[in-house]
Parts: C-alpha cells; structure tokens; sequence
C-alpha cells in the first residue's frame, strides 16, 4: 500500500519533488519529541492531501 502511494506521488509531483516531501517528512519526525504522534500527524495530513487530488 505505502508504495502504491509513494508511485502515485512520484507519478503526480515527479521524483525530485517526492524526495524533498519525503526528507521534509524525516526532518520533522526528527524535531519532534514523540514520532507516534507525530506519525499520525503526517499520515492525517497525507489523507487530506489524497482526498484533495
């Protein structure tokens, strides 16, 4: 599943695009205290970016 959506990304953004979104998601998980949370933030924040395509 993680990797149909990773094609599906690379297909609509391109690849360059999808490295920055993923190493901006990793910067992220990295500031932040709790990566539970934080993981259920950006999963969250990936399924309002999919319903708006």
């Amino acid at each position: 599943m993680l990797t149909g959506i990773f094609l599906g990304i690379v297909g609509t953004y391109g690849l360059s695009a999808t490295i920055a979104l993923l190493w901006g998601m990793v910067i992220r998980v990295q500031e932040d205290p709790s990566p539970s949370e934080s993981e259920l933030n950006l999963d969250q924040q990936t399924m309002d970016e999919l319903r708006c395509m």
